[in-house]
Parts: C-alpha cells; sequence; structure tokens
C-alpha cells in the first residue's frame, strides 16, 4: 500500500505576488499543476485529477502518476525554480 504523504507549503504574503506573477489568473496556476499532472502520468494507466476548492486554500490530488516521496518534494518540489523535468518533450503549455 502506499504512503499518503501531506506536504503544506506557506508562502509569505510579502512574496506572493512576484511569485505568481507568471500565471494572469489563480486558474491558470491550477492549470500550471494539472499540466504538471499529465507530465508526470504513467504509461497505461489511467490519470485522475481531483480539484476541491475550499474557503481558503484547495487541494489537487492526482492519481495514475510517477508521484514522489518525501525526499523526491523537498528535493524537486520545495525548490523554487529548479525542475528535473528541463529538456524533457512534454506538454509544457502552463
Amino acid at each position: 500500500m502506499a504512503q499518503r504523504v501531506t506536504v503544506r507549503e506557506r508562502i509569505d504574503p510579502a512574496i506572493t505576488a512576484s511569485l505568481f506573477a507568471n500565471y494572469r489568473s489563480s486558474a491558470d496556476a491550477v492549470m500550471e499543476l494539472v499540466d504538471n499532472a499529465i507530465d508526470s502520468r504513467l504509461a497505461g494507466t489511467p490519470l485522475e485529477v481531483f480539484i476541491q476548492l475550499h474557503p481558503s486554500h484547495f487541494v489537487i490530488e492526482a492519481r495514475g502518476g510517477e508521484g514522489m516521496g518525501p525526499a523526491e518534494l523537498e528535493r524537486n518540489y520545495l525548490r523554487w525554480g529548479g525542475s528535473p523535468k528541463r529538456g524533457r518533450k512534454l506538454l509544457g503549455q502552463y
């Protein structure tokens, strides 16, 4: 059975505007996350993306992708500005 890991990322409000300046709207930022799920899908496995909206936050869950454990999250996700996906042929609209 896969281990469930919840990561809550917090961003200082003072820098939020500059971090998200590349997105025209919050919908574009969500589409970027969905695009990342598509890029990480496993061949031959259906990809399911679930989006839950709450008053103060949202949750995006993808099933059928490569996934990341705690070490990969720390190394690849919680590092702003870098990506191990660079150079790969991916969807990349967002």
